[in-house]
């Protein structure tokens, strides 16, 4: 029952300890010894804890990776200087001290190597000696820390089980024999398999006693199972086993599954068994008990039920009737919002205007929790009915804007266009929006609803002719009056239309005193000329340029080299007009003057 917790509130770390531990509890105080091992299972069940155990204490088994580096974060484990074996012969002998030390740290093992104790098993080159399956059926863990089902790891279960279930197949006798935990297991297990009368029956045989000292609900844990398979053929036995520990349970412990059933029955798309089991199980629980703050979890699981049903005016009719016998049977301690919530979105295809009555009701009352959604749904219905008013009951807040920052790269001549994205409450809206670049254009896109408010803005530049880096704003104008103007920088750079050929005038080695000439053509994907030219070290560099009838310029340097030896480097900056825009561009050269 994972909206309860139920597998998180018991006795998840001390399922891993039990691996290690000689034995188990049937009850407080009363110490089962584990199974009698045959010949050579004392060392095989001992090798097999070393292998598990080993990248924990610094003795790796092969393939097995240790999550948590040398012993969780640089501090040595207790036993790290001990070898596999040594820790294993050591555990068994104390089991307590490696209870204490390592159960936790086993349990996050299972969990984070769910396949490496099936490697392991299979590794020994056999099937283990039952005793010792037995004995790693219990203690492996019933859960996880994250309160996950039975068989969270269910390939280390079933790599146990099945050999098992293989030898004794649906042998009630043998496995009433077996602890109460490991029956636990096993019942489960068969479960899995659709052996629906094994099932109950070994469910059945766990005493109240032996319930007690699970400490857990067992139909729960089994029915969790059961739905972690997420199959349809299972799913009446899932029902079963919950109905089943709710029924033995009494007092809200029906009212408070009715959650569970619908959804597991909606998430598996059966509608018969949700109408033959779960709806007229719903309808009956709430008019037994109060439920206290379980009952806004039933009802609007019966809601979502009819409608998931096909049948939504059933939905809005119960709905209403338990909506308001709830409020009697409640008397507004536990107040029914979620419940409230539903039927409103029940209501809002066939009475929008009661859909909005409840709607608005709910947003004064349950203000963030469920005022939220419900006022999103409110704004919804008031677009598809413009005759409702007093729509926006709740304040524009601002959530964040997406990306925080625009920028682009594109070439000479090219548009720009970039998208924002503003999240905020369900009220909040973009009222407008600008940029100070030139030629910019923005448009605020429609508003979308759904987890509150979303709007999309279109930054749209038109072709940019001149090169270079260009920074500017856009602004967007909202409703919120703590944030009534945002600011988001855009960055464009826009590569220059000219192109160099080669980009630099490289004359390489040089004779003291030698002319020697290098050229370069400058194309564009514009018409242009060069104005000018300025170089460094005008005594040694001459430049010609030339115009050519392609539209292209020729550059033509001689360079004059000193008669003394040593390098020679500078810029030539090239004026190029284009009409009344002008740009420089400079082009290195380079010489290396040697005798």
């Amino acid at each position: 029952m994972r909206r309860h917790g139920w597998i998180a509130s018991w006795v998840v770390m001390i399922a891993a300890v039990a691996l290690a531990a000689a034995g188990s509890c049937r009850a407080e105080g009363e110490v089962v010894a584990r199974p009698a091992p045959g010949p050579g299972v004392e060392d095989q069940y001992d090798k097999l804890l070393g292998n598990i155990l080993g990248p924990m204490v610094g003795a790796p088994a092969a393939g097995v990776s240790n999550p948590l580096g040398s012993a969780g974060g640089g501090a040595a484990a207790p036993g790290a200087q001990l070898s596999a074996e040594e820790w294993a012969r050591r555990l068994v002998g104390n089991p307590q001290e490696g209870a204490d030390t390592y159960g936790a740290v086993l349990a996050t093992w299972l969990q984070s190597n769910p396949e490496a104790l099936g490697a392991l098993l299979e590794g020994e080159g056999q099937t283990p000696d039952e005793a010792t399956l037995l004995r790693l059926l219990e203690g492996l863990p019933l859960g996880n820390p994250g309160g996950e089902p039975l068989l969270a790891i269910p390939k280390v279960y079933k790599a146990i089980c099945a050999p098992l279930y293989k030898a004794h197949g649906e042998d009630l006798a043998f496995y009433k024999t077996l602890t109460p935990r490991a029956r636990l297991v096993m019942t489960a297990y068969l479960g899995t398999l659709g052996k629906g009368d094994a099932m109950r029956a070994l469910l059945g045989s766990l005493t109240t006693a032996e319930r007690e000292a699970l400490a857990t609900p067992v139909g729960f844990v089994v029915g969790d199972t059961l739905e972690a398979e997420r199959s349809r053929e299972l799913l009446p036995l899932m029902i079963w086993a919950w109905k089943d520990e709710a029924t033995r349970h009494g007092g809200d412990y029906p009212i408070m599954i009715c959650w569970e059933l619908q959804r597991a029955c909606r998430g598996l798309g059966d509608v018969q068994v949700l109408r033959a089991e779960v709806l007229p199980w719903a309808e009956e629980v709430l008019g037994a008990r109060d439920g206290g703050r379980d009952r806004d979890w039933a009802l609007a699981a019966l809601i979502l039920g009819y409608q998931a049903a096909g049948d939504n005016a059933k939905a809005v009719e119960r709905g209403g009737y338990w909506l308001e016998e709830g409020k009697k049977r409640a008397e507004g301690s536990y107040p029914l919002h979620r419940s409230a919530f539903y039927l409103g979105a029940a209501k809002s295809s066939t009475d929008y205007a009661g859909a909005a009555d409840l709607f608005r009701k709910l947003i004064r009352e349950a203000q963030g929790t469920w005022g939220e959604p419900a006022q999103v749904e409110l704004l919804k219905l008031a677009q598809a009915h413009r005759d409702l008013t007093d729509v926006e009951l709740m304040s524009a807040k601002f959530g964040a804007v997406m990306p925080a920052r625009l920028s682009a790269q594109v070439g000479w001549g090219q548009s720009v266009v970039r998208k924002l994205t503003v999240q905020g409450s369900a009220a909040f809206r973009v009222a407008g929006a600008s940029c100070d670049l030139p030629g910019a254009r923005v448009e605020v896109g429609a508003r979308q609803l759904s987890s509150g408010s979303r709007q999309e803005i279109t930054v749209t530049l038109g072709a940019l002719e001149q090169a270079g880096e260009h920074d500017g704003t856009v602004t967007l104008e909202t409703n919120d009056p703590e944030h009534g103007r945002l600011a988001v920088p855009m960055h464009v750079e826009v590569a220059s239309p000219l192109k160099v050929t080669p980009g630099s005038f490289f004359f390489g080695f040089v004779k003291p005193g030698e002319t020697k000439t290098c050229t370069v053509t400058v194309t564009g994907a514009v018409a242009f000329h060069v104005k000018e030219v300025e170089v460094d070290k005008p005594e040694l560099v001459k430049v010609t340029t030339t115009g050519r009838g392609d539209g292209s310029w020729l550059l033509v340097v001689d360079l004059c080299p000193p008669n003394a030896t040593g390098v020679i480097e500078g810029n030539i900056c090239a004026r190029i007009a284009n009409g009344a825009e002008e740009a420089r561009m400079l082009i290195p050269y380079f010489a290396n003057v040697m005798p």
